[in-house]
């Protein structure tokens, strides 16, 4: 029969397409159970598929170092949290730090506020923000890792993460505390 497959003179009968049909059917099925498996976790639970760094997203959890040396973890916190990616050297930073010390001095007790300041020295950072009388809480990305994680591929960048971790707002360029202000009031 095989010969015949090979030269072409093998006919198919309707008993052979039967066959066909359900041989398909059956492959199509056993690729169906591997995705489903492949998507699943070991407990049969769907996986964190919901993690990521974009609007609608679990925020990854991570630590960083704060100015002061003491690690910070950043985390589903129960209540708002602004992660702002920047360098003291951006210019586009610079210009939305005023707005962001506004922010943070109005909703310091309902809002977790972070700077993230990307592969810059502690010492750099620590002195920019002295001379410019900032008390925005700073974090450290030294090697950068974060902003990778983040996918940070331009700064300043803003994220909003509502109480439970989830992404509700992420804007490359400068932000005003007015836009905070009405991201808030979305939430």
């Amino acid at each position: 029969m095989v010969k015949q497959i090979l030269t072409g003179k093998a006919r198919v009968g309707v008993d052979d397409m039967n066959k066909f049909g359900w041989l398909i059917l059956l492959l199509i099925g056993v690729a169906a159970i591997g995705i489903w498996y492949v998507a699943t976790d070991k407990q049969g639970q769907k996986p964190a598929a919901d993690i990521g760094v974009t609007v609608g997203k679990q925020a990854p959890q991570f630590s960083l170092p704060a100015l002061n040396g003491n690690g910070v973890i950043i985390a589903q916190a129960g209540k708002t949290t602004v992660l702002n990616f920047w360098t003291t050297w951006c210019p586009s930073c610079r210009e939305e730090l005023p707005e962001m010390q506004k922010f943070v001095i109005t909703h310091r007790s309902d809002v977790n506020f972070w700077a993230i300041d990307i592969e810059e020295p502690a010492e750099k950072v620590n002195a920019f923000v002295l001379n410019n009388n900032y008390s925005i809480p700073v974090l450290l990305d030294g090697d950068g890792a974060i902003a990778a994680t983040f996918q940070i591929n331009a700064i300043p960048t803003t994220l909003v993460l509502d109480g439970k971790g989830i992404i509700r707002f992420r804007k490359t360029g400068g932000v005003t505390q007015g836009e905070l202000e009405d991201v808030l009031k979305g939430l």
